[in-house]
């Protein structure tokens, strides 16, 4: 029988956690560090859950939660809007080009507000009673505008936080990457290359035929010969990271960054006691596990799994942007769940 990946639930309002909600009633997990990492885009708010899962104090200390944000991909802020009223999907772009978030500018308000306004047109052009939608995007146009800082990652993340209330105690990627652990970290994947290429190269072809997957990128691309599984930061770019091209000491630089099935092994096994997945990640961990106790030989750590689904009126589409959706609707959903766990 053919396996079947995770995916949210089908009807509104309803969440699902793995591997079990007794877990959060153990010792172990109380005195875990967990913590969860997403870039700081307009992701739906069935993302939004695994931050207020977190910033929820009887589930976790404190002391032990890590909001991660990534910081390490490319730019491409947009919000597409599809409803059975103008089905035809309407793309409000922000942001998109191939330089890296790292470093990546704050737009002026000038910029912002005309983006924001343009937003506000389309909503109106694509729901029939549009008016609680904009009552809501007002209020996070105003926290976004409100902003002041001189890189973009910190006008999202704060203004995501912001609108959701959540503690705002964060890091981003790009500074754990300038840690001890990460240097380990590359040098043993570096010097022991050919070893880590088989390895991950078998578990896709394994993941593959236990999903029966024939797609030749999904979950990821092969490693070819030679290629190592990060990027190389050039001119501000993302590019492949072949190890002819780079030294055992480029990751001290600060322009070697794990690819995304990397980064979570990493933070996996070096920074989180557990690490709360979404649908999308929490696919792949099947290859990452694999790789972790033939190549690390480690006995996999720990992860979870939240995520949720959240529908407006007249709309199929899933994944509109938080900031469509009330806050307290979905803290209080998510709440109603753990209680009831």
């Amino acid at each position: 029988m053919k396996k079947r990946l995770i995916k949210p639930p089908g009807d509104d309002g309803k969440i699902i956690f793995f591997p079990g909600a007794e877990q959060l009633k153990t010792p172990e997990f109380r005195q875990s560090v967990i913590g969860t990492a997403h870039q700081p885009y307009f992701f739906n708010p069935g993302v939004s859950l695994k931050f207020l899962f977190l910033d929820n104090p009887g589930v976790v200390p404190e002391r032990n939660k890590r909001i991660i944000f990534l910081d390490t991909d490319r730019v491409n802020l947009s919000v597409n809007i599809e409803s059975s009223f103008q089905p035809a999907t309407r793309v409000s772009e922000f942001i998109k080009t191939e330089r890296v978030l790292r470093n990546y500018p704050a737009p002026s308000q000038e910029f912002s507000n005309s983006f924001f306004c343009k937003l506000e047109d389309t909503v109106k052009a694509s729901f029939p009673c549009p008016k609680e939608i904009l009552s809501r995007l007002s209020r996070f146009k105003d926290i976004f505008l409100s902003q002041k800082h001189k890189f973009l990652k910190e006008t999202l993340a704060d203004s995501f936080l912001s609108f959701y209330g959540i503690n705002k105690d964060y890091c981003f990627t790009s500074e754990i990457l300038q840690s001890k652990e990460f240097e380990d970290f590359f040098r043993r994947i570096y010097t022991e290359d050919k070893l880590f290429r088989s390895i991950f190269n078998c578990a896709l072809d394994d993941y593959k035929k236990e999903f029966r997957f024939r797609y030749k990128n999904f979950p990821f691309p092969h490693l070819s010969e030679g290629e190592l599984p990060f990027w190389v930061v050039q001119d501000g770019k993302r590019r492949s990271c072949f190890k002819k091209f780079v030294y055992l000491s480029s990751s001290k630089g600060g322009n070697i960054f794990p690819r995304a099935v990397t980064l979570t092994m990493f933070l996996r096994l070096y920074k989180l006691d557990i690490f709360i997945h979404g649908v999308g990640g929490a696919n792949y961990e099947w290859v990452t596990d694999r790789v972790i106790e033939k190549f690390f030989k480690r006995k996999p750590p720990l992860y979870a799994v939240i995520s949720g689904t959240f529908l407006i009126k007249d709309c199929p589409c899933r994944r509109l942007p938080y900031f469509f959706f009330s806050p307290g609707k979905v803290k209080d959903t998510l709440n109603n769940f753990l209680v009831s766990k």
